[in-house]
């Protein structure tokens, strides 16, 4: 008990990696901006890396797609 998960993001366009932040861990945060010119669909994946998968949580704030 209060130990905390680790979890990594990631960002896919048509199913390929457009980024990946580092591995994160209690209240550490990522930003990402990601030329998503021509990609049909946009996939924002939050994966746990350290076995934890049911008590680990990460969440993705505020995403937005801005025209260049």
């Amino acid at each position: 008990a209060g130990m905390e998960g680790k979890v990594f993001f990631e960002a896919l366009g048509d199913g390929k990696r457009l980024w990946a932040s580092d591995v994160l861990e209690k209240e550490a945060t990522a930003a990402l901006d990601v030329p998503v010119e021509g990609v049909k669909e946009l996939t924002l994946v939050c994966h746990p890396v350290d076995g934890r998968s049911g008590t680990t949580r990460g969440t993705i704030r505020n995403p937005r797609l801005v025209a260049p």
